[in-house]
């Protein structure tokens, strides 16, 4: 029993050592913050990649710039470096608009976590995603109930900005999974006036 504590603690400190030399190789290069982190996520490991997306990620929309190297890190072949890259362009809001096509790319990927953070970034870039609702609007239609529901959600967050976003969610309030129809019965609630056209197929 001792031994197998001993090996477990092991392996949880070469984990924490491999975590933080990810930081350690972002913080010993030369040049700006942001130019490093950026040229991490480019050339680093993928574990420095990885760290690297969640330090651009919790810059907010100050990693405005790391927008297009995001984009790019969407198309790595290491699932935790996806979806850090996707997670973080979701964090950074708004102004991360010109990494909509590459977010669309991979909502109906085959790794299902990524499908779900990309949806979710979507619906935080907001109104300026407004060219993916086309995409989003046929994630209504998939399987997965969280897929499905986090599809409503960034449809809501969209609104209006695209005329196509308030009869996909009056479609959706019929959806088989109450969990989803009430989902978007909120979205469309949320959306106050500029949904009244709604109003008929909320009762």
């Amino acid at each position: 029993m001792v031994k197998k504590k001993n090996i477990y603690f092991i392996h949880i400190a070469i984990f924490i050592c491999i975590f933080f030399s990810g930081y350690m190789e972002i913080w010993g290069r030369e040049g700006s913050g942001i130019e490093n982190t950026i040229n991490v996520l480019k050339t680093g490991r993928d574990v420095d990649r990885k760290n690297a997306a969640d330090q651009l990620g919790d810059m907010g929309a100050e990693a405005k710039e790391a927008v297009p190297a995001l984009a790019e890190a969407l198309k790595s072949r290491v699932n935790f470096v996806r979806w850090s890259a996707a997670d973080a362009l979701g964090k950074i809001g708004l102004t991360a608009k010109s990494a909509v096509p590459a977010l669309c790319a991979v909502l109906k990927d085959e790794d299902v976590a990524l499908g779900k953070r990309a949806v979710f970034a979507l619906g935080e870039i907001g109104p300026a995603a407004a060219e993916s609702v086309p995409h989003l609007i046929d994630m209504l239609k998939v399987d997965n109930v969280i897929l499905r529901k986090r599809a409503v959600d960034a449809l809501g967050k969209i609104g209006p900005a695209s005329k196509d976003v308030i009869p996909a969610l009056v479609v959706t309030l019929t959806d088989k999974d109450p969990f989803v129809s009430r989902c978007a019965s909120n979205a469309l609630g949320d959306m106050g006036a500029a949904a009244k056209e709604a109003i008929p197929f909320t009762y």
